[in-house]
C-alpha cells in the first residue's frame, strides 16, 4: 500500500499531534507499507521518530496561526500530487488543512481528526469570535464531509458528528493517542524532589494559568516545574513573576532533561478550561505522567473513554473546572498524603499499558487493509 501524509504543521514541534504522526508513519513503514511524509520546512531537525520515512517538504516555514491556511493549501497540493502519481491513499492531518483541501476541489481522502477545530480558544478573534467560529466551523465540515473516511481521538467526536454534522457512524474510526514505552521507561527511578508539581505540554489558551498560580501559592508546594512553550508563555511568565519564584518555565527541552525534571515530580497536573473542544479532548500528555508512574490532578473537562476509565479506576484525581480551589486542595492532599499518591501512580502506570503506540498502529493498519478491500483512493 502506497499513502501519502499531509501535515501542514511544523514536523520538529515536540507535540502529541507531532508524535502522532511520526508514529503511525513510521508503523505503516515498519509493516512494509510504502509512507511520504509531506510538510512544511522544519523549523530545527527532524526526529529520529521519523527514520525511514520518506520526507517531501514545501518551500515555507511554520511561524504563526495565520499562515496556517497557506501551509495547508501548499502541502495539500504538493500531497495530491505525489498521490496521483504513486496510485497512494492520501491521509491528512486535522480537519482545517482537509477543510482547506475541501475548498481547492480535494476529495476522497482519509482524514485523521486530532480535535475539534472551530471551538478551540487557539482561533479566538477578539470582537470578531462568533463569526470566525462560523467561517471556522464550515471550513472544518467541509473537509470532513470531503473526505472518505474520517479518524477521531475520542468517542465524543464521533459522536458530534454523527448527531451534528450527519456523518454516517461506518465513515467514522475511533484511533485515540498512545504513547512509546520507550519515552518514559528509563526515568522510573528518577527520585522525586518534595513539594515540585509539574507540568509538560504546549502553552495553549485552553490551560487555565491562573490555577498554576493558586497551586504556587499553597503551602505544600515547593517548586511548578512548566516545560513546554506556546502562545501564553508571557501570559503565565507574568504571573510567574509574582509568586516568588515558585513557578519555573523552562521552555522545550530536549527529551533527556523533560522526562527526568517531569519523573522528579511528586504530583503533575493539567488545568485545563471546560468547553466544548476540551469536552472532546484524548490528550497524550496524561499517557506521559501514568507511565511514570505520577499520580495526577485533571480537572475534569473531557467526555473521553479514556478521561472515564481513568475516573473510574482511581488512577487520576479529577478536580471541578468551576472550581479552582478545588483542583489546588487534590493538590495539597496528594502531597501530604504518600500512600495515596504513591496508590493513584501505581494504578495509572497499570493502565498505560493499554494505551501504546503499538496498538494504535495496529488499528490503522486494519483501517487501511478494509479501505484498500474496498477501493477508496483520493480524487
Amino acid at each position: 500500500m502506497n499513502l501519502c501524509i499531509a501535515h501542514g504543521g511544523d514536523p520538529s514541534d515536540p507535540s502529541g499531534g507531532t508524535d502522532r504522526i511520526a508514529t503511525f508513519a513510521t508503523g505503516l513503514v515498519d509493516v512494509g507499507h510504502d509512507v511520504t511524509l509531506v510538510t512544511p520546512q522544519p523549523s530545527n531537525g527532524l526526529s529520529a521518530d521519523l527514520e525511514g520515512v520518506e520526507h517531501v517538504t514545501v518551500p515555507i516555514t511554520p511561524r504563526r496561526t495565520v499562515d496556517q491556511p497557506i501551509r495547508a493549501a501548499m502541502v495539500s497540493h504538493r500531497a495530491f500530487r505525489i498521490a496521483r502519481r504513486r496510485d497512494a491513499y492520501v491521509q491528512i492531518e486535522h480537519s482545517s488543512q482537509a477543510g482547506v483541501a475541501a475548498l481547492m476541489g480535494k476529495s476522497g481522502f482519509v482524514l485523521d481528526m486530532h480535535d475539534l477545530v472551530f471551538p478551540s480558544p487557539q482561533y479566538r478573534l477578539p470582537l470578531l469570535d462568533p463569526v470566525s467560529k462560523r467561517v471556522l466551523s464550515r471550513i472544518e465540515r467541509a473537509g470532513v464531509e470531503r473526505s472518505d473516511h474520517v479518524i477521531v481521538v475520542s468517542s465524543p467526536i464521533k459522536e458530534f458528528l454523527v448527531e451534528r454534522w450527519g456523518v454516517p457512524r461506518g465513515r467514522i474510526s475511533v484511533i485515540p493517542n498512545g504513547f512509546s514505552p520507550v519515552r518514559t521507561d528509563g526515568f522510573l527511578d528518577v527520585p522525586e524532589v518534595s513539594g515540585r508539581v509539574g507540568f509538560i505540554g504546549t502553552l495553549h489558551p485552553k490551560l487555565d494559568l491562573q490555577t498554576f498560580a493558586a497551586v504556587a501559592g499553597a503551602p505544600e508546594v515547593e517548586s511548578v516545574v512548566v516545560i513546554g512553550d506556546g502562545s501564553m508563555h508571557q501570559q503565565l511568565e507574568r504571573l510567574a513573576r509574582r509568586t516568588s519564584g515558585t513557578i519555573t518555565l523552562t521552555g522545550r527541552l530536549p527529551h533527556e532533561k523533560a522526562m527526568g525534571l517531569l519523573a522528579s515530580s511528586q504530583v503533575v497536573v493539567y488545568p485545563i478550561r471546560e468547553s466544548l473542544h476540551t469536552r472532546m479532548l484524548s490528550s497524550r500528555k496524561i499517557f506521559d505522567y501514568a507511565a511514570l508512574g505520577k499520580a495526577m490532578v485533571l480537572d475534569d473537562v473531557s467526555d473521553s473513554d479514556i478521561w472515564a476509565r481513568f475516573k473510574s479506576e482511581d488512577a487520576a484525581v479529577f478536580a471541578d473546572p468551576d472550581d479552582r480551589a478545588d483542583f489546588v486542595h487534590n493538590v495539597r492532599v496528594l502531597l501530604r498524603d504518600d500512600d495515596r499518591r504513591a496508590a493513584v501512580g501505581r494504578t495509572a502506570r497499570e493502565l498505560a499499558t493499554d494505551y501504546t503506540w503499538d496498538k494504535r498502529v495496529d488499528e490503522l493498519v486494519g483501517l487501511y487493509n478494509r479501505l484498500n478491500a474496498l477501493e477508496v483512493h483520493p480524487r
